[in-house]
């Protein structure tokens, strides 16, 4: 089940170092929360429930100080504004994008008892998952991966894409650390370069790729447009798609 992780730094040390948090990359980036790059103590609650919008929530409705920080993917910051008409939160204007931590692919999954091993199979007992959440079930056979949505996954390569498999579909997903909107600029801009160092960290990104996610910073403002258009695009799929959630 997607959850929230959301980060309380600690006050005593804040801002004279930054720090960071996350979504769902809760157990192996702790390394990048903790932080070398910080330097400081932070306290990590995970908050399950509501596809991990609930703890998003949360962080929306924080004190503005930097010292609650949460990373966000596709489905608290993208999928959730373009699907549920009355979400708590807006995953824009409710945030400070503080920048992207990476990319991944969106892998459809399966029930063990699938009775096919390809995307053109049936329309049985699936799902679609974000790598991170994906990955370690698909490894330890809980359920089985069937299709990466975008390019092939580093942490699963053996899963061929939709495209490859003569879907023409193709979409990935960011990984983004945010805070509550209003955030104090010269505090952002502190926990965007801890945040761009701590991802030149080489056993950092060994984590990430790990859990599917290739390493990739982009700017807090540059991200936040880019999830203003991916909400757009996912918004006219699901008009598409006849989906229509209450």
């Amino acid at each position: 089940m997607p959850e929230a992780c959301v980060a309380f730094i600690d006050q005593d040390s804040h801002p004279a170092q930054p720090a960071i948090h996350r979504e769902r990359l809760c157990g192996d980036v702790d390394a990048f929360v903790r932080g070398k790059s910080l330097g400081q103590s932070i306290y990590i609650e995970n908050h399950t429930g509501a596809a991990g919008t609930l703890g998003t929530q949360m962080v929306a409705a924080a004190a503005n100080d930097g010292y609650t920080i949460t990373v966000g993917g596709m489905t608290t910051h993208v999928l959730a504004p373009a699907i549920y008409p009355k979400l708590a939160y807006d995953s824009i204007k409710d945030f400070t994008t503080i920048g992207r931590i990476g990319t991944s692919s969106i892998m459809l999954v399966a029930t063990r008892d699938f009775p096919a091993n390809d995307l053109l199979g049936g329309h049985i007992s699936l799902a679609t998952l974000d790598m991170a959440t994906a990955t370690p079930l698909v490894k330890d056979g809980s359920i089985k991966a069937l299709a990466a949505c975008g390019e092939r996954s580093p942490s699963l390569p053996d899963v061929l894409s939709y495209k490859a498999q003569g879907v023409p579909f193709d979409r990935s997903l960011s990984w983004a650390v945010y805070t509550p909107a209003g955030l104090a600029e010269p505090i952002a801009k502190k926990l965007s370069a801890a945040l761009k160092d701590a991802l030149g960290d080489a056993e950092m990104k060994e984590k990430l790729l790990g859990l599917g996610i290739t390493p990739q910073f982009v700017s807090g403002d540059e991200q936040r447009d880019i999830n203003a258009r991916d909400i757009a695009a996912w918004k006219q799929v699901a008009k598409d798609a006849g989906i229509e959630l209450k």
